[in-house]
């Protein structure tokens, strides 16, 4: 038996897919592709996010693409946004790449080629990216929900902003302009930086990001036949009802349209769903506020402002399709217009007008007595939760057995170690593999 003042030792998770092994603090989730977790660094360092390729998507993928090629342009686009803006010294705000690791050597294959796919069977994939440690706008909306409150004008105000200032910052590339394509609730993180009441809105997951903004008639009429259940899946998912939109490409129109603006909605004043033109793609002319004093809310005019620019680029559509049609169908022609690049509207005049109106409103959120029950009942608690997971330690159990069993399903390698816990926490600067050899990896459980 051990004496009371030495550590007792327990066991933890230690992936091993990077150059600095890092031990398992706890899951974050799991999506169709990918399973992330929140790991801390062998020997000390802050915590950081772990995406990890489940195998069970790379024979599947979607759009007729592999997880894998999702998951390898995710982790490409992010490392040029990041290198693009630390050149011009632009914060961005996207979560940062800190690395990117093939499987190690030796690793087995996994998967099965997916059928009519010409993608191969691959092997484990994983990225380490900084933590956004507030959880989702989905999340912050459903605290919101369960208090009873409204996300205060002021604060919808300056998420809008940013998601835009981070839009433009991708669309106005003028090499390789980025296109999100993808833009929901739960690829919006916050993040609370140190000594900060407020969060920022960050942006994740490119991994159907592309550098054109919509496919034209000529690409579309080119395009790879899809099966009859990925094309009504595909209507479900648009924001129109066109055969063979891909609207959400053009990220204004998945945000007027899609889940994300709906969040980021005026407490005040209610806006019904735009009619969609389906001959068009753009809002009818319906789409009118339904009470008088939204004319000078910020946040309506903003909207407004939005739909202004959502129109002009359907227009350019149009163009763009009349031109392709002028130009003939030919496969030549229909493969060399679907390269180029279309034109899309700035959104630097609707960033500017957010700009004069966020920090006033700002304020208020912060110090109102109007927004103390938002304050009490949703952002502080939000932000306790946001600091504590920064300072989290490493997952343990008392034996290797139990932590293996909760571990089921996580995409490795990995391996179960002995730690030493006592008091103060967990020494984390030498973990010992356990020599009974729980299972590695997933394939094995």
């Amino acid at each position: 038996m051990p004496h009371a003042s030495q550590p007792e030792p327990m066991f933890g998770l230690l992936f091993q897919d990077a150059p600095h092994d890092h031990l398992l603090v706890r899951f974050f989730g799991s999506g169709a592709s990918c399973q992330t977790s929140l790991v801390c660094p062998v020997g000390g360092g802050p915590v950081r996010v772990r995406k990890a390729l489940k195998s069970t998507a790379i024979a599947t993928g979607s759009l007729n693409e592999s997880a894998e090629v999702q998951f390898d342009r995710d982790v490409a686009v992010a490392r040029q946004l990041h290198a693009r803006a630390a050149a011009t010294g632009y914060r961005l705000l996207v979560p940062k790449l800190l690395g990117e690791y093939p499987p190690l050597p030796g690793q087995p294959q996994r998967g099965k080629q997916r059928r009519g796919s010409s993608h191969p069977p691959t092997a484990p994939r994983s990225s380490y990216w900084t933590l956004c440690n507030g959880g989702t706008l989905f999340g912050l909306d459903m605290a919101c929900v369960r208090a009873g409150v409204s996300l205060p004008r002021g604060l919808v105000l300056h998420f809008l902003q940013q998601v835009l200032e981070t839009l433009e910052f991708m669309h106005a590339d003028p090499v390789a302009p980025v296109f999100h394509r993808d833009l929901h609730p739960e690829n919006a993180l916050l993040h609370f930086a140190p000594g900060r009441l407020l969060p920022d809105l960050y942006i994740i997951d490119f991994g159907r990001a592309g550098t054109r903004a919509a496919p034209t008639a000529a690409a579309a009429a080119a395009a790879t036949t899809e099966d009859d259940d990925d094309d009504d899946d595909r209507q479900r998912r648009c924001c129109c009802t066109r055969a063979r939109c891909d609207c959400k490409a053009w990220d204004v129109s998945r945000l007027l349209h899609d889940d994300l603006l709906s969040l980021l909605r005026c407490p005040d004043h209610r806006h019904p769903r735009p009619d969609i033109d389906t001959d068009t793609g753009s809002e009818s002319d319906t789409d009118t506020d339904t009470d008088a004093a939204a004319g000078s809310c910020p946040l309506c005019r903003a909207r407004r402002m939005l739909q202004a620019a959502d129109r002009a680029y359907w227009a350019i559509v149009a163009e763009d399709e009349a031109a392709a049609a002028a130009g003939g169908h030919g496969r030549g022609r229909a493969q060399q217009h679907r390269k180029r690049q279309l034109a899309v509207p700035t959104l630097q005049p609707i960033i500017g007008f957010l700009r004069r109106e966020v920090a006033h409103e700002l304020e208020r959120v912060a110090t109102a007595a109007e927004f103390a029950d938002f304050r009490r009942r949703v952002l502080v608690p939000v932000r306790k939760a946001a600091l504590a997971l920064e300072a989290a330690a490493p997952r343990v159990a008392a034996t290797a057995g139990e932590l293996v069993a909760a571990c089921e399903g996580v995409p490795g390698p990995w391996s179960v170690v002995a730690l030493d816990v006592d008091a103060d926490g967990c020494a984390v600067d030498d973990p010992r593999v356990v020599p009974a050899g729980p299972r590695r990896s997933e394939e094995e459980l």
